[in-house]
């Protein structure tokens, strides 16, 4: 596994048992003649991660076509999953961004009004004076460690930096009452 995640190459060895670039783990010495297949996730050029197959017999050259192919698969699907956390991410603070809190808000309401959902709105009093007395660099400290707390209290629903100093959390199927206590 470390020499194709570092060599970055495809490993394919169809006779695992007398292949000397395999050291047999106990749980696959049944395999004996068997095939054994690892290809690298990409993203253009970096290496996301592995993944592979074993088979009893011999791979064919179908079955690591397929193979390949899903491993393009999910290296396509891992990467538009960083793109979309990229996309709702406010970077700071590590919550939801505008984008996001405005979307899952729509998508709550036009459920209907039989969906019951609260909404927490809060900001920074005077944050102003924080990062004129501090910096901007302990402003942001601040933000990060307000982000943190309405994370941590907030775990049922969706905490978004809304903007600035503001916040704002998405809780579905929560009551008022519920959200006051959070």
């Amino acid at each position: 596994l470390f020499r194709v995640f570092k060599d970055d190459r495809d490993f394919i060895s169809n006779n695992v048992f007398y292949d000397s670039r395999i050291e047999l783990l106990p749980k696959i010495q049944h395999l004996t003649n068997g095939s054994l297949c690892m290809v690298s996730l990409k993203n253009g050029t970096k290496n996301l991660g592995m993944i592979g197959f074993c088979k009893k017999e011999a791979a064919s050259q179908e079955d690591i076509q397929i193979f390949k192919s899903i491993a393009k698969n999910l290296s396509l699907s891992l990467q538009n999953k960083r793109l979309y956390s990229f996309a709702v991410t406010d970077t700071l603070t590590g919550l939801f961004n505008r984008r996001f809190f405005d979307l899952k808000l729509s998508a709550e309401i036009k459920e209907g009004p039989q969906k019951v959902t609260s909404l927490i709105a809060l900001d920074i009093d005077f944050f102003k004076k924080v990062n004129d007395a501090f910096g901007h660099a302990k402003g942001d400290e601040v933000l990060q460690k307000c982000a943190k707390l309405i994370r941590e209290n907030s775990a049922s629903g969706f905490a978004c930096r809304i903007g600035g100093e503001e916040f704002g959390v998405v809780l579905p199927d929560t009551k008022k009452t519920e959200a006051v206590d959070i």
